[in-house]
């Protein structure tokens, strides 16, 4: 910045100083030696120093170069080739701080082209600078910022659109910018995008409105949008401002907790909050068309008794898999809710009560085939409550529900009950029974009836089965279901057990002492499955032996195998001390609770009874004779007594002894008696010893009629086997050891065996058996 000693130059630029001062930004000229020459007024401001203390000083002594040796340089060729050059600097000013400036300085020639001065002219930037690092700032911001802001006219057209905006609908800004904001809108949404740009030209802000928008690629998201108008400086509303935030997160938790909140967390069925509400708008519809809906009430049978003897968690996966089975064998539009434990409740729409029947049927059938858990394989049974509305209060239809379906739990479990009004109207008289019976163990006045066990190969009474009855004074004999239930319900069932026991051992005294029992012969007491795990029943049966003076040996316990198994920990150790003391244990009503070998190996058990369910079919039913010989077997391989249950007719005690039965009771010989008509039955026996048709003797060395049958030697062989007592493993093994194979069997095992003794014993039930051939 340089100017020249000619006087005329600076008689020259003088000439200029009053126009250059009028210019609002600094001027500075030098000569070439870089002697301030010129400065105006806007210097003096810009750079704190006045005119007459700058002039004729070296520009760089007054302030200090801020360029850059490359900036000098630049600056001294852009000037030496007559260019102007201009840049954004720091410059100092006079109180010791810099400032942003936009400097330019350009050369000052004569009339003969040569370089005399340079001049500099200087605008002071620090609000541009600012105000651009302000823009900066913001712009930072509208990037950073995790909501889309997306800035649009007042038509609609996207003028302005961040980074969260591309991230969250997926349009970079080069697509979207000039487009129309409805882009974004899916095509049941354009009219919302009208109303919100018609709102925001009024002058007003939509706020928080929640909807829903398009990405880019065509995926619909959640949003929650507030639109505000902007405004120019005459507060004209000049365009909007848009704030999107993705709520699908939030929603979908929303979602999660709504459907927590009415959804039963282990199985996601409905839960009895939804239930109610499905409910009782099911019968409000009902009611406008005239139209009935139907409630079932379904509680799992001996629940409790699976889920101590398998675990918590089995128990969890149980339940889940019956709430599969029974959704699906549901209509779409029927609820299937869980109750609460082991209950669900559907309710049918449009359903009456045969049509609720039916749909009972289904929810039971599905529950037969066993499920396997841990490889356990267990069998379960529910017993369902119906009820059909009238009534139309959900309330009063779900208390009919239940109560059915505890009628249906009080007649035998596994099965289906409609409620009975007329029985509901029962509920007092059966309080007052309640009453009546322990009045009538406190008066001593209930009765023990024993129905004889008879020894099948003999014909001997190896023992008697002691049987509650209540003669009451008004009522008559009242059935022992109706009593025992009630004695449940109300909790008399222990003081119920500990009557029978002491009177059946006092009885068991007086049939010893007439000789009706015999030396083996056993007197046999039922006791409720709450007492199978009752620490009190050892001192009870010490009571009930000692106080009639009979050996612990003349007394067998028949316990279920529930209720063993509700609590088998204890019950098996109160069994233990039970036996040790040398009372027998007879596992009652064997093969329809959740049988398994291990119960047997569990508990010491002396005798299994094999339910009258599958007796009372044996002749004619080759499933239940196949689960019969399989339990027989059983018996036998665990050295344990069988006894069966509901003997009626000659044809069914002499297949049950020609397939090992010890021991049987039922009508065939008599129904349960009194004590002294038991004694009279006995003794009008011939040498005291009841009918079973052929003689042992004449039994003895040789096959029974039903085996004498045409076979080849692979069925010879497994006839012969079992005829002389082989287990059925043992006689699977010997089969497929032989190589004996059928085109249905491949590889015996002993269900198979007891299939084929099943269809041969009795030919009357054979239909296609699987004849063994060696290959």
């Amino acid at each position: 910045m340089v100017v020249g000693n000619e006087g005329g130059t600076k008689q020259s630029l003088h000439l200029h100083a009053a126009l250059l001062d009028a210019v609002g930004q600094a001027v500075v000229a030098t000569d070439l030696a870089g002697q301030i020459i010129y400065w105006n007024r806007a210097a003096e401001q810009m750079y704190g120093w006045t005119t007459s203390e700058a002039v004729g000083r070296l520009l760089f002594d007054l302030l200090p170069s801020p360029l850059s040796a490359e900036q000098t340089v630049a600056v001294m060729t852009a000037v030496t080739a007559g260019d102007s050059w201009t840049e954004d600097i720091m410059v100092p000013h006079r109180d010791g701080r810099e400032f942003p400036a936009l400097v330019t300085t350009s050369p000052v020639f004569d009339e003969h082209g040569e370089l005399i001065a340079t001049i500099s002219v200087g605008t002071d930037i620090t609000r541009r600078k600012r105000d651009e690092e302000t823009a900066r700032h913001l712009c930072a911001i509208f990037d950073s910022t995790g909501d889309a802001v997306i800035g649009k006219s007042p038509s609609g057209e996207i003028v302005s659109w961040n980074r969260a905006a591309e991230d969250l609908f997926g349009y970079p800004a080069s697509e979207v910018i000039g487009h129309n904001i409805s882009l974004l809108a899916p095509d049941d949404r354009q009219d919302e995008f009208r109303d919100i740009l018609e709102q925001v030209v009024a002058g007003n802000t939509v706020r928080n409105l929640e909807t829903v928008r398009r990405r880019s690629d065509g995926v619909e998201v959640d949003v929650s949008l507030t639109v505000s108008p902007t405004y120019d400086v005459d507060g004209t509303v000049m365009g909007a401002s848009a704030i999107a935030r993705d709520i699908t997160e939030r929603r979908a938790m929303e979602t999660t907790l709504r459907h927590n909140a009415l959804h039963d967390e282990l199985t996601g069925l409905p839960n009895r909050a939804l239930l109610t509400d499905r409910l009782s708008h099911a019968l409000s519809a009902a009611k406008r068309s005239k139209t009935s809906v139907a409630v079932l009430f379904l509680d799992l049978d001996q629940f409790k008794t699976v889920n101590d003897a398998v675990g918590h968690d089995a128990g969890d996966r149980l339940l889940v898999e019956v709430a599969r089975r029974i959704t699906a064998v549901t209509r779409a539009d029927d609820t299937v809710a869980r109750f609460g434990g082991d209950g669900f409740v559907i309710v049918s729409t449009d359903t009456n009560e045969s049509a609720a029947e039916h749909v009972a049927a289904r929810l039971l059938d599905s529950l037969v085939d066993p499920v396997g858990l841990s490889g356990t394989p267990l069998y379960i049974t529910a017993s369902i409550g119906i009820a059909v509305s009238p009534p139309m209060e959900a309330d009063a239809l779900m208390s009919n529900a239940e109560e059915a379906m505890y009628e249906a739990k009080a007649r035998g479990r596994g099965r289906a009950r409609v409620f009975d009004a007329e029985s509901a109207q029962d509920a007092p008289e059966r309080l007052q029974l309640s009453n009546d019976l322990r009045q009538a163990l406190e008066e001593n006045a209930l009765e023990v009836w024993y129905q004889p066990i008879i020894g099948l190969a003999t014909g001997e009474l190896i023992g008697v089965e002691a049987l509650c009855r209540w003669n009451h004074p008004t009522l008559g004999m009242v059935p022992p279901i109706s009593f025992v239930n009630v004695a449940e319900v109300t909790g008399l069932v222990s003081a119920l057990d500990d009557w029978v026991l002491h009177r059946a051992c006092l009885d068991a005294r007086i049939l010893i002492d007439r000789g009706v029992l015999g030396a083996e012969g056993y007197m046999g007491v039922n006791v409720s499955a709450r007492n199978v795990v009752d620490l009190t029943l050892k001192a009870t049966v010490r009571s009930a032996v000692k106080g009639a003076g009979i050996p612990y040996e003349r007394l067998m316990l028949e316990v279920t195998e529930t209720g063993a198994m509700s609590d088998p920990e204890n019950a098996a150790r109160l069994l233990d001390e039970l036996h040790a003391l040398g009372v027998a244990i007879g596992l009652d009503d064997f093969g329809t609770g959740y049988s398994s070998l291990s119960y047997l190996q569990q508990f010491p058990v002396n005798t299994i009874k094999i339910d009258r369910t599958f007796v009372q079919h044996i002749t004619s039913n080759r499933d239940d004779l196949a689960i019969t010989v399989s339990m027989i077997d059983l018996a036998k391989s665990a050295q344990i007594g069988t006894v069966a249950e509901g003997v009626e007719t000659m044809d069914q005690l002499i297949l049950l002894r020609q397939l090992g039965c010890r021991a049987g009771q039922g009508y065939l010989w008599s129904a349960a008696v009194p004590l002294n008509e038991l004694i009279a039955l006995v003794n009008d026996q011939p040498n005291r010893r009841f009918p079973t048709s052929d003689a042992p003797e004449q039994m003895s060395g040789r096959r029974a009629p039903a085996l004498e049958v045409t076979v080849d030697n692979g069925l010879r062989m497994l006839l012969d086997m079992h005829h002389q007592g082989a287990s059925l493993d043992t006689i699977a093994a010997a089969l497929n050891q032989e190589g004996y194979k059928t085109p249905s069997v491949l590889r015996w095992h002993r269900s198979t065996v007891a299939r084929v003794i099943a269809d041969t014993v009795y030919p009357t039930l054979v239909q296609g058996r699987p004849t063994p051939t060696r290959t």
